[in-house]
């Protein structure tokens, strides 16, 4: 009995007898084998496909595409920094980076998880909308939050809940326009923004990383 390989599967290949056996039997037996090697083969290569998602895929679902950096995590470790998550991954749109919007804009039902507490929520809910009387004698600050840049520089800048079209989105506004000078930031950018709070005094903090940055670091 004779031995093929197909993608490194070894299949035995049925010897022919010396006796009057019909090669139309022969050759079926042969081809039931083939079928069966070809369809394990096929069922590992879409194993192996399941597996390797293009990125453009892994951002559409949801999946994080890269880690934060080391020396960032480190740092805010270090440092008293804890719950450290990923809120959201997304492309830089013309309006995350235009001066008249001067905002970044992180879609709610784009987050990977929610980083407010609650007694933040409500704050900002507020803000947002309900209770003109009381808003007429409050100014919006919305919250005031850290911020950090892939060079580990630290600001503050202000969160705020608006309803932009149809949707209810957190956002970044207060020195954003700065942020987006000093870190080169432009319209098409991939770009990732964690959360994480410091244990001295609890207070909210997003770390920013623009991925192709990340990928060179």
């Amino acid at each position: 009995m004779g031995i093929w390989l197909i993608n490194g599967i070894q299949i035995p290949q049925r010897k022919r007898s010396g006796s009057a056996e019909p090669k139309q039997e022969e050759n079926r037996v042969s081809s039931s084998l083939l079928e069966v090697a070809e369809a394990m083969i096929e069922m590992a290569n879409g194993d192996n496909r399941e597996r390797k998602k293009p990125r453009r895929e892994e951002m559409e679902s949801g999946q994080s595409s890269s880690e934060m950096p080391a020396a960032m995590r480190e740092w805010i470790v270090r440092n008293g920094g804890y719950e450290i998550q990923l809120v959201i991954e997304k492309k830089l749109e013309e309006s995350d980076v235009s001066r008249n919007h001067g905002r970044l804009c992180l879609p709610t039902m784009k987050l990977k998880g929610e980083f407010a507490r609650e007694d933040e929520r409500r704050i900002l809910d507020e803000e947002n909308g309900g209770k003109k009387k009381k808003m007429m004698m409050k100014k919006k600050n919305g919250l005031e939050v850290g911020i950090m840049d892939v060079d580990l520089r630290e600001s503050s800048m202000s969160l705020k809940k608006w309803k932009i079209g149809s949707d209810r989105c957190y956002c970044l506004v207060k020195n954003w326009n700065s942020f987006v000078e000093e870190n080169g930031l432009k319209s098409g950018d991939d770009v990732q923004i964690w959360s994480f709070r410091k244990i001295c005094s609890d207070r909210l903090c997003f770390a920013i990383v623009k991925l192709s940055h990340q990928r060179h670091c």
